[in-house]
């Protein structure tokens, strides 16, 4: 089940059980979820798009006198918002990090399950980072860059809690395995 190469996505059609996506005799080292802060930093920046948009129909009902309930654009504002945030949370509950004792998984989608792995023994670099609003959080991102890949991480788990720790825990599974 592993592919030879560096990171390759694969479509599953309908949702995958872990199970499903483990080879004959593959381990399980690690089995993470983002921190639950991944709902707030994937939703905070469409709520304030719709907020701004609530805003500009408010202002253009003043300006033009369109004759809009506010409460309409209230009621708007608040499904909006209600559906970003649902969005959000199904993001988070179909998203799944795996470490095997043979490969990296990055498990996630809602309609479409999309599996993207690598081989340990393809991984090149484990880089941890945190951008400033992650590392007010106590969160972190953990890259990988697999053989093949040019620039670009081919593999990134986001979001997650204990970043050292877990870059630890992948390093030396990625060791064991050279």
């Amino acid at each position: 089940m592993s592919p030879a190469g560096p990171a390759e996505v694969v479509p599953v059609a309908a949702p995958a059980s872990l199970e499903g996506a483990l080879g004959e005799g593959e381990t399980v080292i690690l089995a993470i979820k983002p921190s639950g802060w991944f709902v707030m930093l994937l939703a905070l920046p469409r709520l304030l798009l719709a907020v701004v948009a609530a805003v500009g129909v408010f202002l253009a009902d003043k300006t033009w006198d369109l004759s809009l309930p506010r409460r309409m654009i209230v009621l708007g504002l608040l499904l909006a918002g209600c559906a970003i945030v649902l969005w959000a949370c199904l993001q988070w509950l179909a998203r799944l990090y795996v470490l095997t004792d043979r490969r990296l998984l990055h498990i996630r989608g809602i309609r479409v399950v999309l599996i993207v792995e690598c081989p340990l023994r393809a991984v090149r670099q484990v880089l941890p980072s945190a951008r400033f609003d992650e590392r007010m959080l106590g969160i972190g991102t953990l890259w990988f860059r697999c053989d093949g890949s040019q620039s670009e991480p081919d593999i990134a788990w986001v979001h997650i809690n204990h970043l050292r720790e877990i870059a630890e825990i992948v390093s030396e599974a990625v060791r064991r395995t050279r």
